[in-house]
């Protein structure tokens, strides 16, 4: 489970958030302030709050903004949604019906009570009940260079408020087993699903999602197919149990909670996922595997 050091960083970053409730904000400012990646403390956050920093934010705003309207009758919509940066009255009032299932209006009028928002509670109970979702050590292992025939799509970064991965890919992995035939020389028994993304970066909005099949080194793709060579490196790998959208919570565990305490730090190269014959997307006892570049810290 994290450190008192990792639990520290999101109290810092929570803290500076709060601070930070009326102003322009985005999540890389709030990354900054902590001395691990972009990519990795972001993951670290949601395992410890359970929510995104972006979601997180706007939820704290939306509550902070409630209360405001409960304790002044006199305050404009349209000051309380610009002081809390929701950038227009319109705007705000959205989130609010999203989030409270109301309006502010009718919760002004009705002066009605709300289900509050409040700052995280970090301890270390919290973290080790969370960690036992995965109860095995990683399997550390070297791959030797493979090349990946198959088709592509563009997804929502898993960490934004609006992932889509989930909508995204059952139609990818639905053409790609359709097609599989036309793959040339491809090896059976397994499919490698690809996060092909600059892991880290601040600026990593969307990142594209490459589902293939394994080929012979030096194998060209078919006129509508992409090629990925997965270089030579040693990985981490975890057994993943569940449903598709579990995934994104053993990402949660790896980059926030395993990483930070291992003696390895993220290698270059792309994250992957490999599915075999264990694997049903609609058992939740199915399993596939989660492959995590790696190098031993110095």
């Amino acid at each position: 489970m994290p450190s008192s050091e990792h639990l520290q960083y999101v109290a810092t970053a929570a803290a500076f958030i709060e601070k930070n409730l009326t102003q322009p904000l985005q999540v890389s400012e709030v990354c900054q302030q902590i001395p691990l990646s972009a990519w990795q403390f972001q993951r670290l956050f949601r395992a410890c709050v359970g929510d995104s920093i972006g979601s997180y934010m706007r939820k704290r705003r939306l509550t902070e903004s409630a209360k405001a309207l409960q304790m002044n009758s006199k305050l404009r919509m349209i000051d309380v949604a610009l002081e809390y940066q929701f950038g227009s009255q319109e705007a705000y009032t959205r989130a609010f019906q999203k989030y409270f299932a109301m309006t502010p209006a009718r919760f002004r009028k009705a002066s009605l009570d709300l289900h509050i928002y409040g700052t995280p509670y970090l301890d270390s109970k919290k973290i080790q009940h969370f960690s036992k979702q995965i109860t095995h050590q990683p399997l550390i292992l070297k791959l030797e260079e493979m090349r990946i025939i198959g088709l592509t799509t563009t997804i929502r970064s898993p960490l934004g408020e609006e992932a889509d991965f989930i909508d995204k890919l059952p139609p990818l992995w639905s053409e790609i087993l359709e097609k599989r035939a036309l793959i040339p020389h491809r090896k059976k028994g397994r499919v490698f699903g690809i996060a092909v993304g600059e892991q880290g970066s601040l600026n990593e909005e969307t990142m594209t999602y490459f589902a293939g099949f394994e080929v012979p080194l030096g194998t060209e793709p078919p006129s509508e197919f992409s090629k990925l060579d997965l270089k030579s490196q040693t990985y981490a790998t975890f057994e993943n149990q569940g449903l598709p959208d579990v995934s994104s919570v053993t990402m949660d565990y790896i980059y926030g909670i395993w990483l930070p305490q291992s003696d390895y730090k993220r290698g270059s190269g792309y994250d992957f996922e490999i599915f075999d014959s264990r694997y049903n997307p609609s058992d939740d006892k199915s399993i596939s595997t989660y492959y995590l570049p790696i190098i031993k810290n110095k």
